[in-house]
């Protein structure tokens, strides 16, 4: 693993990318650094490629090593989190394009009110998305999501699709509807022989 990602036009830099410059720029070896910073060198070693987090104890003893404040450290960290959360909802998009071809959202748009965003597929899909009440459009992909297929046939992914988008409609409006709370004791009082 890297300590530095790349997607598309940018760049997510893991805070072990800053301390290895630290350490070079110290003229220690990696051992010499770990015994300063109080943490082993394999941990340092770890943390330098970019396979760990930035834990808050390290982050501490980064700031006292260097003299710069705590959230630096933890800044760093939430900076390359975030952006490595941006580049995988970015693919995600991705795929959701793929399944959004199979739906029609012009049977959405007309049935349920959905805005019409002409020609902003993305839009469109995240309006598809919080009106089916789904963190992803791929979801629907999943033979167990919502609809249970019984039969032994070979489904196509976009039946699956519609399908599970179809019950997770019914789903969800049923879910809208107020109903009565279940009495065991008005059903014993109601049912009870005489």
């Amino acid at each position: 693993m890297s300590n530095y990602i790349e997607y598309k036009d940018k760049v997510a830099f893991h805070p072990g990318y800053y301390i290895k410059e630290l350490v070079e720029t110290s003229g220690l070896t990696q051992e010499d650094f770990a015994k300063r910073l109080d943490t082993t060198p394999k941990n340092l070693s770890i943390l330098i490629r970019g396979e760990q987090r930035l834990s808050n104890d390290i982050a501490m003893k980064l700031s006292r090593l260097t003299g710069t404040t705590i959230g630096y450290w933890l800044n760093l960290q939430k900076g390359y989190d975030t952006l490595v959360a941006e580049f995988e909802s970015d693919k995600e998009l991705e795929n959701e394009k793929k399944v959004f071809e199979y739906l029609d959202y012009k049977y959405f748009r007309t049935n349920y009110g959905l805005q019409d965003h002409p020609r902003k597929k993305e839009a469109q899909i995240a309006e598809t998305r919080g009106f089916l009440k789904v963190s992803s459009l791929t979801v629907l992909k999943k033979e167990d999501m919502a609809a249970n297929f019984r039969s032994k046939l070979e489904m196509s992914e976009s039946s699956v699709v519609k399908a599970n988008a179809m019950v997770q409609i019914a789903t969800n409006k049923a879910l809208e509807v107020e109903a009565p709370r279940f009495d065991k004791r008005n059903l014993k009082k109601r049912f009870v022989m005489r």
